[in-house]
């Protein structure tokens, strides 16, 4: 009988984890805050689920969604939209519904690399445990949240920022000028390797946290110059006297524990062929 995972939140990057781990012969539930996506995940083998975790019966109805081995929640933070403190009240609700289904036996949970303040020099995971240590101290606190559920294997990946795919951040930088941070490293991550890392860490059962990010840091104004004449834009503008530099995410951990990037530099990123 294969596994049952359950994926809580389809979108940009849920649904091609979805859609690898249906071919991969796993039995996928997916949860979409729209009930018109739910058509679109049926038709990849999916079986949808329409929670959306800003609403006061967002659980309700949903025992079956719940009903997995493996829960993967993929829900970032509104920090636009949302008032301070929403998103931990969620995600403790969530943590208080996960103890109620003692057939989960691993809970994934996408965190970020903005947890780490910008300072210069290699960061590990080991150096941000607690949310006063932190830049973005509500991810670190949910963080805690789901490492403190009892009886329960719990991964946190701390995901670099997301691009590749449809995804083109360069679209944020051509043409400007006077950009501060020239000299930071990137600490990107491609939309292929988000897929393939998760599952690694689901598959190998790997539990605490892990950084997850391109090995290869080019500094922030050669790669989207790099990437602006690529895609014939127009080239953005560094501050050339803004000469202070950045954090690195250190991702050895990973690779330690034998995952192998498709991308081990952002200069490789692939597209979608109509940014082409």
């Amino acid at each position: 009988m294969s596994k049952s995972v359950s994926i809580l939140g389809c979108g940009w990057l849920g649904l091609p984890l979805a859609e690898s781990l249906v071919q991969a012969g796993y039995h996928i539930k997916g949860s979409t805050t729209h009930a018109d996506k739910a058509v679109l995940l049926q038709a990849k083998g999916i079986h949808p689920y329409v929670i959306d975790l800003s609403s006061s019966t967002a659980f309700t109805g949903a025992a079956d969604f719940f009903d997995t081995d493996i829960l993967v929640v993929l829900v970032p933070p509104r920090s636009k939209t949302q008032n301070p403190g929403v998103y931990l009240s969620q995600m403790q609700q969530l943590a208080e519904v996960i103890v109620l289904y003692p057939r989960i036996q691993q809970l994934l949970y996408t965190s970020s690399t903005s947890v780490y303040p910008d300072r210069s020099g290699l960061v590990k995971e080991e150096e941000i445990s607690l949310p006063e240590q932190s830049a973005h101290s509500e991810l670190v606190a949910v963080e805690n949240i789901f490492l403190s559920v009892l009886n329960l294997s719990v991964t946190i990946a701390r995901l670099g920022g997301l691009t590749g795919g449809s995804r083109l951040l360069v679209r944020h930088f051509a043409g400007k000028k006077e950009l501060s941070g020239g000299y930071y490293p990137v600490n990107l991550l491609h939309q292929q390797d988000a897929v393939n890392s998760i599952r690694f860490l689901l598959e190998k059962r790997l539990t605490g946290v892990f950084n997850v990010c391109s090995p290869e840091h080019p500094y922030k104004k050669d790669f989207y110059t790099r990437l602006a004449k690529r895609f014939h834009m127009a080239l953005p503008e560094f501050k050339e006297e803004d000469q202070q530099e950045g954090k690195t995410i250190n991702v050895s951990k990973l690779e330690k524990a034998g995952y192998l990037f498709s991308y081990r530099t952002p200069d490789s990123y692939t597209y979608d062929e109509h940014l082409q």
